[in-house]
């Protein structure tokens, strides 16, 4: 057997090769990543191969070039593998694909989940359509920014509504303030046009998948959350109880315990962003909305209590510990009834 650390960049890749029985080292600096490179170069180790690599922007092309090649290959969390690093001296290439192999070989490698590329695409779509909301958001902030420079005041909360676009609109401004806001106006029209067009998007795919579709029976929850949910969470038999999902969202907060004591601090910053972010969404959801719920009743009362952030982390977790009993058993969502005193 022969443990491979492979630390990938942009073009190429530096590969170790050690065995962990004879302690032979072999390395291949700046290999093409190219998927006749690669089995030109890991042709001359023989096999079985085992391998790792970090999880980076293009680390999933290069883990569908290299994977048929390995009889295993793992995909690492890069700030745990730094964690785990041992020793100093200078950060290299080869230093760290060394250190890879040899985490490796120690079966200490901090392995994260590797999603199919249908998974993977799922979540291209849902995380744009994210990422199109928060430049819309910016891009309405630049605009308010400008009127307020030449004491213009938004009348409007949201440059969305008909009130705050007639007010961007018709604001005096000098000749070169109102070119860059007619400016930022036409990318604002651009990107809430192919907002929309992904909102149907999502919406078509939702209904015709099973998973989205009992999520959806969740109060708050909507097209564009189920599916996030479904794109981020992946296999969830991968994830032995709900509690977790719940560590995987970053939902659940960092315990500190000395002796007897025990205390509970603030969320980790670890977690997946994405299930995060759109599960205290639908929390927000559930606390606007008119029809009654436990989950609503859970919100307030944590609201009532302990104030409205608290709440939505609450609330948000106890969802996403609803999500993982209907995600596993594929069942709509139905609230129980209030138990006899």
């Amino acid at each position: 057997m022969m443990c491979l650390g492979l630390d990938v960049h942009e073009k190429w890749t530096t590969v170790v090769a050690l065995d962990p029985e004879t302690g032979e080292l072999r390395r291949f600096d700046r290999v093409p990543n190219e998927a006749e490179a690669f089995r030109r170069t890991l042709g001359e180790l023989g096999g079985p191969l085992h391998g790792v690599m970090e999880a980076g922007w293009n680390s999933w092309a290069v883990y569908d070039l290299l994977e048929p090649l390995f009889s295993r290959l793992l995909m690492a969390d890069p700030a745990e593998m730094k964690r785990r690093m041992s020793g100093r001296g200078a950060k290299t290439d080869r230093r760290d694909a060394l250190q890879m192999a040899l985490l490796l070989a120690e079966d200490r490698v901090p392995a994260i989940w590797v999603p199919d590329r249908k998974t993977r695409d799922l979540r291209v779509l849902t995380r744009g359509r994210a990422r199109i909301s928060q430049l819309i958001t910016q891009v309405g902030n630049q605009i308010h920014a400008l009127g307020a420079s030449f004491g213009h005041d938004c009348p409007a909360s949201k440059l969305r509504t008909q009130r705050g676009r007639s007010w961007a609109e018709t604001m005096e401004l000098p000749p070169l303030a109102s070119e860059m806001r007619d400016r930022w106006l036409a990318v604002l029209t651009l990107m809430e046009e192919n907002e929309a067009q992904l909102e149907t998007m999502i919406r078509q795919i939702a209904s015709q998948d099973p998973r989205a579709k009992c999520l959806a029976t969740m109060p708050g929850v909507g097209a564009l959350s189920a599916l996030t949910i479904v794109a981020e969470v992946g296999d969830v038999d991968r994830f032995d109880n709900a509690k977790s999902l719940v560590g995987f969202a970053g939902l659940g907060p960092q315990v500190h315990q000395s002796g007897e004591e025990l205390h509970y601090g603030p969320l980790p910053s670890s977690g997946n962003p994405w299930l995060r972010r759109i599960m205290v969404l639908a929390a927000q959801h559930v606390a606007r909305m008119r029809a009654d719920d436990k989950l609503k009743r859970q919100y307030w009362r944590a609201f009532i209590k302990h104030g409205p952030n608290t709440a939505k982390v609450a609330t948000a977790r106890k969802m996403l510990v609803v999500a993982h009993h209907l995600l596993r058993h594929l069942e709509d969502y139905v609230e129980r009834p209030p138990q006899a005193a």
